[in-house]
């Protein structure tokens, strides 16, 4: 946690994550797990966060903003119905995954 942070919490109280940790934890879930739809996601990240309540539009909107920054640096794919999507606009409906790198099925 860097310095700003912790000075962060101690004065306003706040304990939203940054977005950047918000994309170090989906990345570290997929990685760990593979795909992932962005229902099933928002209801893991907030087991983490120290026991299930349902998603504020706020949280959802705060994943939804790193999930669509990752697949901006193509490190991830965002599809609906296997048609590319951007995860801001989706709606909640989308799946995250690792790109398929088109050289991996040539022979």
């Amino acid at each position: 946690m860097k310095l700003s942070e912790i000075f962060g919490r101690l004065v306003t109280g706040r304990t939203r994550p940054t977005t950047e940790q918000v994309q170090r934890q989906i990345l570290t879930f997929i990685d760990g797990n593979g795909a992932v739809d962005a229902a099933f996601l928002y209801a893991r990240l907030n087991i983490q966060r120290g026991g299930y309540t349902e998603p504020t539009d706020n949280e959802k909107g705060m994943i939804d903003e790193a999930a669509q920054i990752l697949v901006n640096k193509r490190l991830l794919r965002a599809t609906r119905g296997a048609r590319p999507v951007d995860p801001v606009t989706a709606g909640g409906i989308y799946r995250l995954a690792y790109p398929i790198e088109k050289d991996a099925f040539r022979e």
